[in-house]
């Protein structure tokens, strides 16, 4: 009979526990294809104003053009002309700036020699004289698209500083009516010649090319908190020359993708030739960084599981559960909670929510964060007393994220490197920030990439580009 009771008292335990005690099928989401993440990213602009002082320009010029400056030495070649000339500088090139033009006052002696003949029967004669002269030439200043310097130059008028004539031992009979014509023409030969040594004497091309290279290198901007710049030009633009009598300013520009990483070092993005320069009229001003940090999951996983991981939740009189573990993952757009529970409930229940971000608070949060449709379906056959109780609401709340310290961190950065930062000794970048804030929060499978997007105002001033 004492063996009867126990074993209907155990068999009563037994029914009771299995009753009591519901276990949860696999509910795990179907998870979306995540496919390829496009980012929407601000592209910024940089002026890059060039200055080229007009004393500097006057001593290259002076330098390329030191003493002979055009020489003709054949009556025949390249065109039978019956006339030799040379031109020697005597004293120092000045220059005038104003806009796009350049006057160049060259101050020279000219040698010319004549050859003739009265009649086809007659002797030639040949005569040369020496005369100084002030000429003068006006260019007009360009960038092809090529990055070459170019200029445009004509004559701009002429007085002689000693009248030609031509010596017949007994008198000299000035020759300046037939010089002039003569001078004209030959100026023109020397005005392409200052446009040919001004092509190959001032090329960008070369410096400009080193830097478009340069820029796409990332760059470790702050050790303390790892943070990266990388940059990734997309074209290239500069505005007309502008000059005045103490220099010559080229604005040239770019227009790129501007990334403050922060993490490990990021990979070199691809990099594509220098691309042909556009002439714009002005230049947009506005600046910004594409600033990024990254959130991932298994740390806000291990952070949950501190605060939440034994917490037993009392749901009915007779229903309480213990949440085991934490494991937050996304997919597509939607971040995936898993919580493995036991009690009266075992298994697991997965939550899903859309991310967003409350500018006020600084605060990352879920959206529409809810029971998966498949552990809703199961616990409404199994166990609807857990949909209604306060795990979806601990859950929430845990995920909640405050990104006050990666804006400040962001903002710190940002200012640091805007203060003056050297880029190989090639330019320095420097700007104010005036803005900061978040812009998108991305889902990945491991975490969440936080893009913060920053404007202001920079320039580059190059230093390593000397005339």
């Amino acid at each position: 009979m004492k063996g009867r009771i126990v074993l209907l008292f155990a068999a009563f335990v037994f029914l009771v526990f299995t009753t009591c005690k519901t276990r949860i099928a696999n509910t795990k989401p179907d998870t979306p294809d995540a496919g390829k993440i496009m980012v929407d990213k601000t592209l910024s602009v940089v002026n890059i104003p060039v200055e080229i002082p007009v004393p500097a320009l006057e001593k290259e010029i002076n330098r390329q053009f030191e003493s002979l400056i055009y020489e003709d030495v054949s009556y025949d070649k390249p065109e039978k002309d019956d006339l030799m000339i040379r031109i020697w500088k005597t004293r120092a090139i000045k220059i005038q700036a104003y806009n796009e033009y350049i006057k160049y006052d060259v101050p020279v002696k000219i040698w010319a020699s004549y050859r003739w003949k009265a009649c086809e029967a007659c002797p030639k004669i040949e005569k040369s004289t020496e005369f100084n002269m002030l000429v003068s030439f006006a260019s007009k200043m360009m960038l092809n698209t090529d990055w070459t310097f170019k200029t445009q130059t004509v004559p701009a008028g002429f007085t002689f500083e000693s009248k030609p004539k031509i010596d017949f031992g007994l008198a000299s009979i000035p020759i300046t009516s037939i010089v002039e014509p003569i001078v004209k023409e030959q100026l023109a030969e020397v005005t392409k010649e200052i446009d040919s040594e001004v092509a190959i004497n001032f090329n960008f091309s070369k410096e400009i090319d080193s830097v478009w290279r340069a820029l796409h290198k990332p760059r470790l901007i702050d050790s303390t908190y790892n943070t990266w710049l990388r940059v990734q030009p997309k074209e290239a633009f500069v505005s007309p020359v502008r000059g005045n009598n103490e220099r010559i300013v080229v604005t040239a520009g770019f227009k790129g993708l501007f990334e403050v990483l922060i993490g490990r070092k990021p990979d070199i993005v691809q990099i594509n030739p220098l691309p042909l320069l556009k002439t714009v009229e002005s230049h947009e001003k506005d600046f910004s960084f594409s600033i990024e940090s990254f959130v991932d999951f298994e740390s806000a996983s291990r952070i949950a599981c501190m605060h939440l991981k034994d917490t037993v939740l009392e749901l009915t009189a007779h229903k309480r559960i213990k949440i085991d573990n934490i494991r937050f993952y996304g997919s597509g757009n939607k971040v995936f909670t898993q919580v493995d529970v036991s009690g009266s409930l075992k298994g697991s229940v997965y939550f899903m929510g859309t991310p967003a971000y409350d500018k006020i608070k600084s605060l990352i949060y879920f959206t529409d964060f809810d029971f998966d449709i498949k552990s809703r379906n199961a616990l409404v056959k199994s166990a609807d007393w857990l949909l209604h109780g306060p795990l979806k609401n601990k859950i929430e709340k845990e995920f909640n994220y405050s990104a006050a310290d990666d804006l400040k961190m962001a903002q710190t950065s940002v200012a640091e490197l805007l203060k003056g930062y050297n880029f190989d000794n090639i330019f320095i970048l420097k700007g104010t920030l005036d803005s900061l804030d978040i812009k998108d929060i991305i889902v990945q499978e491991d975490g969440l990439r936080v893009v913060i997007n920053s404007k202001g105002k920079a320039q580059i001033k190059f230093t390593s580009l000397a005339f």
